[in-house]
């Protein structure tokens, strides 16, 4: 869980204008003074890791879980904003693979999402994540999320909230935010707007989906 984590909330850095990840745990962030934003003013990125240079931090060598599966025999090694990118693109890599291994964690009864949601929210909001939990809280397959001391079942999803769900994370991949996706749904898709929602069913929806995801 710890590794899953570090992947799904990594140290923010950038290089330029190009910003990049890289997976450390926070117990060592703060043995090295490093924080997100800060800048480094050389990177370089390789087959067997990444070099990067903070001034003030020294030279960080890194060699992440997954580097050597991702780098391919055809990649060249990489300096500056090129290598920048190449960690960029990387993270996302290894984020997805994480995501893969904790729903199927999930999926065989070894993970509760509960759990994951509580020790790792960031890779619980993984959208492949989310939508394999949406749909199997509504097939019956999975409690629902809930917060400590709540009875179990009292907040399970309706067939119109799970269609708004669907439509909301459909839109929310499409680079919508939270607010504009819920809108959006409840404008294009009133049908399955709840008959108790008032006046204000885009609120309403919104504040369901940040309950689901907690």
């Amino acid at each position: 869980m710890n590794r899953w984590r570090a992947v799904a909330r990594p140290l923010c850095l950038r290089f330029g204008p190009v910003k990049f990840q890289v997976c450390m745990a926070e117990a060592q962030r703060e043995e090295a003074g490093l924080r997100d934003g800060m800048a480094a003013d050389s990177v370089t990125a390789g087959p067997s890791g990444f070099l990067v240079n903070i001034p003030g931090r020294g030279r960080l060598r890194f060699e992440p879980e997954g580097w050597c599966d991702w780098w391919s025999d055809n990649m060249t090694e990489a300096e500056g904003a090129d290598a920048a990118k190449l960690l960029a693109d990387f993270h996302r890599w290894h984020l997805d693979k994480v995501a893969r291994e904790a729903l199927q964690a999930i999926e065989a009864g070894q993970l509760a999402f509960q759990d994951l949601a509580e020790r790792a929210p960031e890779l619980a909001r993984h959208p492949a994540i989310q939508q394999a939990v949406t749909a199997a809280l509504f097939e019956g397959r999975l409690d629902q999320p809930r917060k400590r001391g709540r009875p179990k079942g009292s907040t399970a999803l309706s067939p119109g909230l799970y269609e708004l769900v669907q439509w909301v994370e459909r839109y929310q991949r499409a680079g919508m935010t939270l607010e504009a996706a819920c809108l959006e749904a409840v404008t294009e898709h009133p049908e399955h707007v709840p008959n108790n929602w008032g006046q204000s069913p885009a609120d309403n929806l919104k504040k369901s989906m940040e309950r689901l995801h907690r």
